[in-house]
């Protein structure tokens, strides 16, 4: 008991020096008026989470060992791009990157570095779009609290899931040529990239229609579509596959799992209490918001899309939950909970406004930074989501 409490405060203590070290910066950053200052403190604010994810364990995260550790040795033994691209079975994208990073380096914590780096960056530039309407620390706070940990896990999908978050706010800023590339790179990098393109897509376009009758027709098609898709979704995945190839054959394993759900061994069934706290909280940061910015009188129209995109989210994953009993929800949803990072600052601005009391202001901002911290100490540091304890350093 005493070993596990020493060891709970020292992961604790490891993650929260880290986390106020790089927040320090981004800060600093953000208030800095020169260029060149900017540039050098955000290069400090980002080079520290990488550092520290480079230099992990291998055991922490269940997919450094399950793909990234044995892509880099293929890499590292293979005489060219393609002799590599042959061997894999994984996103193009992904094995470019990889190759040519292990080819430059020639060791696997560059590999693990620059995928954090591919991560944190997108987030980054996000929270430099939205500075004007709340603080850079609040946004890459989110992204420490909710998805850096998991991100030593989900490395490809995390990858594309920021890639499709900043491919948002580009396309709310009618950029096509950058959301285009960046949807093309997220692909790339995931084949089920397309699931968050089509609901951010959705999501953007549902936000535009001002006919009120409109919408309440789209919603009705909308719960009519998903509940024959429910029906039959093994045939809209293998149409996926064998059509229109937007899917990898290997997921045709996954189809075969799901159709046997009534193996209650299986990985994808053992339902434990953590998933369930894991439900919870997601339902909490997504409500808390709601009841906080109920007081505000200023509306951010440009997130009204990526609140419809974020609800889809929580509603899909708890339908997914329910339907199939399996945790593995997450991955289907993955895309679209990258939306906390800008529903949270949102929400945190609007209650910052000079027409709310200071009291409200000093509970709403408690309550939001407590499910946030919540999130974080429950399901990491206690509970270790996507097998990311123990914690340990590679050296």
């Amino acid at each position: 008991m005493i070993n596990e409490m020493v060891a709970l405060i020292g992961r604790v203590a490891i993650y929260s020096l880290m986390f106020i070290a790089s927040l320090y910066f981004v800060n600093q950053a953000d208030k800095s008026k020169s260029r060149g200052k900017f540039i050098f403190l955000s290069l400090l604010a980002l080079i520290i989470p990488c550092l520290f994810a480079a230099f992990r364990g291998e055991k922490v995260g269940t997919d450094v060992l399950q793909y990234a550790k044995p892509y880099y040795l293929g890499a590292l033994n293979s005489s060219s791009l393609q002799a590599f691209l042959l061997q894999g079975s994984a996103e193009t994208g992904y094995e470019v990157f990889v190759f040519g990073i292990t080819k430059i380096f020639k060791d696997f914590t560059a590999v693990l570095f620059f995928t954090e780096a591919l991560i944190i960056c997108p987030i980054y530039i996000v929270a430099i779009k939205n500075r004007k309407n709340f603080p850079m620390w609040v946004t890459v706070l989110v992204y420490y609290m909710i998805f850096y940990i998991a991100s030593f896990n989900f490395m490809r999908q995390s990858i594309a899931a920021a890639l499709l978050l900043l491919a948002y706010f580009e396309l709310v800023e009618r950029k096509w040529l950058k959301f285009i590339i960046l949807i093309f790179l997220a692909q790339l990098f995931h084949n089920t990239a397309f699931v968050g393109i089509v609901i951010i897509l959705f999501g953007v376009w549902f936000y535009r229609i001002r006919s009120k009758q409109l919408r309440i027709l789209v919603f009705v098609i909308l719960c009519t579509f998903l509940v024959v898709a429910s029906q039959g979704w093994q045939n809209i995945l293998m149409w996926a596959i064998n059509d229109v190839n937007i899917l990898p054959r290997r997921f045709i394993t996954y189809i075969n799992i799901f159709m046997r759900e009534q193996d209650q061994n299986s990985y994808y069934f053992l339902l434990t209490k953590s998933n369930y706290i894991e439900l919870i909280f997601r339902w909490i940061l997504y409500l808390i918001p709601l009841f906080c910015c109920k007081y505000s009188k200023r509306k951010l129209n440009l997130y009204h899309s990526a609140n419809i995109i974020l609800l889809m989210s929580v509603v899909i994953y708890t339908v997914l939950f329910v339907l199939f009993h399996t945790s593995y929800a997450v991955r289907a949803t993955w895309y679209m909970e990258y939306f906390f990072i800008v529903w949270l600052p949102m929400s945190y601005s609007k209650f910052q406004e000079n027409n709310v009391k200071i009291g409200v202001v000093y509970r709403n901002t408690a309550c939001m930074f407590m499910a946030i911290f919540g999130y974080w100490f429950f399901g990491y540091m206690i509970l270790g989501w996507h097998g990311t304890l123990p914690f340990y350093f590679s050296f």
